[in-house]
């Protein structure tokens, strides 16, 4: 009986809404104005929109077949141009490899918390 009342409540709320939108029309945006040509969208138009459209969708819901053909091209630059036979490696950045200095002021650093 809740969702019912729930239900009754949203469905006043979008009236409401839509009421108070053509209320604002009428008021703020004066006389409608007819076009002496159809602004209406054509078949080609139509066509190119529902196809651009699955391509989106196609891509998002199955992205595998254009991020394989990436992946493949990349690892063949790769190889041509004289790096690692096999897959990517991650390489690990500058900030994290073991510097001399760091590893030193590390250790003085632990010494000096170990002796508070």
């Amino acid at each position: 009986m809740l969702e019912r009342g729930r239900m009754a409540v949203v469905a006043a709320a979008a009236l409401n809404g839509i009421a108070i939108l053509q209320a604002y029309f009428l008021i703020f945006t004066g006389k409608h104005h007819s076009a002496s040509f159809s602004l209406r969208a054509r078949l080609h138009e139509r066509i190119a929109v529902l196809i651009l459209a699955a391509l989106i969708i196609g891509g998002g819901i199955a992205p595998q077949w254009g991020v394989a053909s990436r992946y493949h091209a990349a690892t063949e630059l790769i190889r041509l141009r004289g790096g690692s036979k096999g897959p990517p490696q991650v390489v690990e950045s500058t900030s994290q490899k073991s510097h001399p200095m760091r590893s030193s002021q590390a250790r003085a650093i632990g010494d000096d918390n170990r002796e508070q």
